[in-house]
């Protein structure tokens, strides 16, 4: 045991170390693309750039269900994840040829590698804690620790050298995502563990707490970004009138540091102590309502500027999302069945962008009408968290729910 324990730390900490690396890329080459594209050297317009940007994101959307069904179905998960992960750099380095033609080129490049890296390493991640129930939660909370440090490097490292030297970010980038790829060509052999019985559901239970799943990931994306929009623009309110850029600035990611500190915090809590996740989901709405009704109550009183106060909002909300948004990774590796988690894990923000795009079709509010749109959001989370909580005996827990318990290191699983 000691040593599948040591097996398992060391297979997953180089997934770890991918995603963290091509996350920093990534969030870096983000933060410097459109200004390259409305620089001197390409001179596209500010609303071109963004239109082009508003493309680029939509086409990752796609971009990922293809990914992931090439992985899950024809080539394997690992070899679409290589490939991704070239593909990404080569986007990246094609970036650097002073063209407006390589705008597109690259981000194409880039929106495709992505898609394919993405959802396969997610299922090769949790394919290695599919039958550690008792892991599982921890490796997620490690994962998307990866995910918000990577990124928060990334933007802040290439997004100072794009302020300098365009061409030396994108170089960045791209020597960044070939070494998230060669780390996972590297890896060590799979875990192979031997087969046990699992508790078989009906399939129709199943179905529902996939289907529940999704509802509650699309809710509460819709609840989290509204929300905390209007309470990052509190924010920026607030620090107006402080002097000191570098006080501005940890304030304004003040929500970006919380969440590593929570998901270290966790990482060690949840280690030693379980806690049921659709109790951890209850504890997350609650958690957001509870942010969103402190920067209300700072909106409605004239206070917003009271950026201690501001500061605990956040921190109720960062602590919401590391509560979440790694569980319901946890729930879609215990309900999927291996062969289709890429598949369906690429498929989990449709919920969100469907209610997203009916949230700005309906226009129900004005952008600046915060009150209202955190009234909403906490309207909607807590109705949420009483609905999860009558139905909370739907997600037993026990070592899988999943019908199909397969081995790790299979070769239809790669």
């Amino acid at each position: 045991m000691e040593k599948l324990s040591r097996q398992l730390e060391l297979a997953s900490s180089y997934h770890l170390l991918s995603v963290g690396i091509e996350r920093a890329a990534y969030y870096g080459l983000r933060a410097i693309i459109i200004l390259f594209m409305v620089s001197e050297t390409i001179d596209i317009s500010r609303e071109k750039a963004f239109s082009i940007y508003g493309i680029f994101a939509s086409v990752l959307v796609l971009s990922r269900i293809l990914g992931a069904l090439l992985g899950d179905l024809l080539f394997g998960n690992k070899s679409v994840l290589i490939w991704g992960g070239l593909l990404q750099m080569l986007g990246a380095f094609v970036f650097c040829l002073d063209s407006k033609i390589v705008i597109y080129i690259g981000l194409g490049l880039v929106s495709l590698g992505s898609g394919l890296y993405g959802p396969n390493l997610f299922s090769q991640f949790g394919k290695l804690y599919k039958k550690r129930n008792k892991l599982l939660d921890v490796g997620f909370v490690a994962f998307y620790l990866a995910i918000n440090a990577g990124s928060f490097v990334g933007v802040l490292g290439i997004g100072y050298l794009g302020e300098f030297n365009f061409k030396l970010g994108f170089i960045v980038a791209g020597i960044l995502y070939f070494f998230a790829t060669v780390i996972l060509i590297k890896r060590p052999p799979p875990i192979k563990i031997s087969s046990q019985k699992a508790m078989v559901y009906p399939k129709n239970t199943i179905t529902l707490c996939i289907t529940i799943t999704f509802f509650i990931s699309g809710i509460y994306w819709l609840s989290y970004e509204q929300g905390l929009s209007s309470s990052l623009y509190s924010i920026r309110e607030a620090t107006q009138t402080i002097e000191n850029a570098f006080l501005k600035e940890i304030i304004k990611n003040f929500n970006s540091y919380a969440i590593i500190v929570f998901c270290l915090i966790a990482l060690v809590y949840w280690k030693y102590n379980y806690l049921k996740r659709i109790i951890k989901i209850i504890c997350g709405l609650v958690s957001a309502a509870i942010g969103f009704l402190i920067v209300l109550i700072l909106t409605k009183n004239g206070a917003s500027s009271n950026i201690p106060f501001l500061l605990i909002a956040l921190t109720f909300i960062a602590l919401s999302e590391v509560l979440i948004a790694p569980t319901i990774n946890s729930l879609l590796v215990t309900y999927v069945k291996s062969k289709y988690l890429a598949t369906i894990y690429s498929l989990i923000v449709i919920p969100s962008s469907i209610f997203s795009s009916l949230w700005g079709y309906m226009a129900l509010f004005e952008y600046d009408d915060i009150d209202s749109i955190l009234i909403f959001c906490i309207v909607l989370l807590i109705v949420m968290g009483v609905f999860l909580y009558l139905i909370r005996e739907l997600f037993i827990e026990t070592n899988n729910l999943s019908s199909e318990i397969e081995e790790i290191g299979m070769r239809e699983q790669l």
